[in-house]
């Protein structure tokens, strides 16, 4: 199952906004999300990929997109839009059934937007 969901943040509050919820998520990369351990952190902004032992590069163009790798193969994605006033984020789960795969992808979102929220 996979979602996407569009945070509407206008002006130049809403910029900042944005950026500091990319931030917040930069520095203080969670260690878990949905009750699942975060592996892999993807950052497309210094083109790195930081597992839990090792740092290596990434070879995709520079941009301002943090993918967060789950151990349950699930992940998210946040990025700003680069036309309209929001952050973006895509959310990816596999699960044994389809409505299994419903729970986890609802678990997933609600939490990430928890963290979001928090901000």
């Amino acid at each position: 199952q996979e979602d996407l969901v569009n945070i509407v943040l206008e002006g130049v509050e809403g910029e900042k906004k944005i950026q500091k919820i990319l931030a917040e998520f930069r520095d203080n990369k969670p260690l878990q999300i949905a009750s699942r351990s975060v592996i892999t952190v993807e950052d497309y902004l210094v083109r790195v990929r930081y597992n839990k032992f090792q740092e290596e590069p990434i070879e995709f163009p520079k941009s301002n997109v943090l993918k967060f790798i789950l151990d349950d193969g699930s992940w998210f994605v946040l990025r700003p839009s680069g036309t309209e006033p929001k952050l973006k984020l895509y959310f990816s789960v596999k699960g044994e059934s389809m409505q299994d795969a419903k729970t986890r992808l609802q678990m997933l979102k609600q939490d990430v937007l928890n963290h979001v929220k928090a901000i």
